[in-house]
């Protein structure tokens, strides 16, 4: 197979230059095709509108802008974070500008995977796409609608019938890089460390011998489309969520739908230049962001050949940040960080996460509805999660509704509206002065609140109950078990007899029969009283503690809190005691 390489006469000045005209004149076309198509809502195509104004293009993020940095946040790398957060909240998608550099590999890439595909006999015998994004396949992958091309760093390529598509291993590195540097201005607008979930990803770089979960998928789209009907058009389209962290697409012609933050489809790749990414976020960071970085639902539909030439021979570069097999997902970072998470956010193995979620899609197919059924299940619904800030945490008793786009806000939230001056959920601009408090959704979280803290006194007050029950029956226990004493004056004399010594008085180790020879004759100190005329003794000499019973003891007319000043007739008593007890 023959390599594609960059071409060595071309200045990149004049390829970029080239490459932006080219774009320009591609997005007059599809405009002016879909202009004559607007009417006409049973296009087999295209039977919703589209959305072409500029008010929905994505901002462009320069990757250079969010690049860590060493020290105090500058204001450009502050605001280009808030932009890119605002528009995968408002849009879901945004668009990253590589350097001059990286743009150039990136279209030497994709002319590589289109000469790769062209140049490429399609087997019959192609083995089916794995529906596991954790699985390590490599390889080529060719069906009736389109060719994949599946590249994972780190494997061996001796012995292989086949080689990747050329500079893919380039780009894979570039790819990687910017995922990384995305990732980490995502935690860094979240108020969380840029490095944050680096634990959860491959080590870099990977370890001999090791094979990487993130993949870069080449596609390349052939003529026939099947799954684009004259019937059901757009709506047979197959919907999908990225599953992994976050994913970056670079592709020669438009054709990538969006699903909004209103439910609206839009061409979210119409804007791309040459050497553009898109980036969409994936399920895997919803979860471990505790459902604030929603995942991105989208749809590939290429455009008629007869609208854009190329875009029925789309070809496009997929990069997936995907998390270890052996990684362990869940929201505990975000409740370190102060956020509500809730039950459905718990720890998960990436691997059964991946695989749920892929068998989930399965089972779901391509109807739009159960789609969207399964947004909203997946979502957490509970009441204490709608009546509470998501940044604090508190309740939303000091409730304030924006009049523009009629989002509420509450505590740390309202804060930072009242400061930024723009919708924490959508991004638009609000009038902090125009706000109107909620008194419906403020009296609603008082209400739970008193409620939750009544529930709280009742469950205090049964395991109050409980504990009190539970004693009064092993003071019961206890008294059955002694049994009836015999007699008041043997209770007496028994009593007196077994602890014949105080605390902290100082007794002399005469022992028995069954006292070590190493204790007989030395001094000690009471310090605690056991069970059935048992002391626990501390030795004068070395501080050593030895448990003896009464019988091996004796006093010494001594006390550790001073000495000389016991009572030598109580002393005296208690030795007579003693003796008569021993004799006995």
């Amino acid at each position: 197979m023959d390599s594609v390489a960059a071409p060595s006469n071309v200045s990149p000045s004049t390829g970029a230059n080239a490459n932006q005209t080219n774009m320009r004149r591609s997005d007059q076309s599809l405009t002016m095709a879909l202009s004559t198509q607007t009417g006409s809502t049973s296009s087999s195509v295209y039977p919703l509108p589209l959305s072409l104004e500029p008010s929905s293009c994505l901002p462009r993020i320069k990757l250079s802008e969010i690049l860590p940095e060493d020290g105090a946040a500058s204001l450009e790398y502050t605001k280009t974070v808030e932009d890119l957060w605002v528009s995968l909240a408002r849009h879901g998608a945004a668009i990253i500008e590589l350097s001059a550099e990286d743009a150039a590999l990136v279209r030497c890439a994709l002319e590589s995977a289109k000469l790769y595909f062209r140049t490429r006999t399609p087997s019959s015998n192609s083995p089916p796409p794995s529906p596991r994004p954790i699985s390590k396949f490599t390889g080529y992958i060719g069906s009736s609608s389109k060719e994949l091309y599946y590249y994972r760093a780190g494997r061996n390529m001796l012995g292989e019938g086949e080689y990747p598509p050329p500079c893919m291993t380039d780009v894979y590195r570039c790819l990687g890089k910017a995922s990384r540097v995305a990732l980490g201005a995502i935690c860094r607008h979240l108020q969380l460390r840029s490095d944050v979930f680096c634990s959860l990803l491959d080590d870099c770089p990977l370890p001999r011998n090791d094979t990487s979960s993130s993949v870069l998928l080449a596609t390349h789209y052939r003529n026939s489309v099947p799954f684009v009907s004259n019937v059901h058009g757009v709506d047979a389209c197959r919907q999908e969520f990225e599953r992994g962290l976050i994913t970056l697409v670079a592709a020669d012609s438009p054709g990538l739908q969006v699903c909004d933050s209103n439910g609206q489809w839009y061409l979210a790749d119409i804007g791309l230049r040459a050497g553009d990414l898109l980036l969409v976020t994936g399920r895997s960071l919803q979860h471990i962001t505790a459902g604030l970085c929603k995942a991105c639902v989208y749809r590939i539909v290429p455009l008629s050949s007869s609208n854009i030439p190329d875009s029925s021979k789309r070809v496009a570069l997929m990069f997936r940040l995907m998390p270890r097999g052996n990684a362990i997902l869940d929201g505990s970072v975000m409740a370190e960080a102060g956020q509500v998470v809730s039950e459905s956010y718990g720890p998960v193995h990436a691997s059964k996460f991946l695989e749920s979620l892929s068998s989930q899609d399965s089972a779901e197919g391509t109807n739009a509805e159960k789609l969207e059924r399964k947004r909203h299940l997946s979502s957490d619904s509970t009441l204490r999660t709608l009546l509470c800030d998501p940044m604090t945490g508190d309740l939303l008793e000091d409730a304030f509704t924006a009049v523009g786009c009629g989002h509420t806000f509450g505590s740390g939230t309202l804060k930072r509206v009242r400061e930024t001056g723009t919708c924490a959920t959508c991004g638009a601009v609000v009038n902090v002065d125009s706000m109107v408090p909620n008194l419906v959704l403020r009296a609603v979280a008082v209400a739970f609140d008193r409620e939750e803290k009544r529930r709280r006194f009742q469950v205090a007050s049964r395991k109050r109950r409980k504990e009190l029950r539970e004693q009064r029956e092993k003071k019961k226990r206890l008294k059955e078990s002694k049994g009836p004493r015999k007699s008041q004056e043997s209770s007496e004399q028994g009593k007196g007899v077994q602890y014949p010594f105080k605390l902290n008085e100082k007794v002399l180790i005469k022992g028995n029969k069954r006292t070590p020879e190493k204790l007989v004759g030395k001094e000690a100190y009471v310090t605690s009283k056991c069970l059935n005329g048992w002391y626990l003794v501390k030795l004068v000499e070395n501080g050593e503690s030895v448990r003896l019973q009464f019988r091996s003891l004796e006093g010494a007319g001594e006390s550790k809190q001073g000495a000389g000043e016991s009572d030598s007739g109580a002393g005296d008593s208690i030795k007579q005691l003693s003796a008569e007890h021993v004799e006995s």
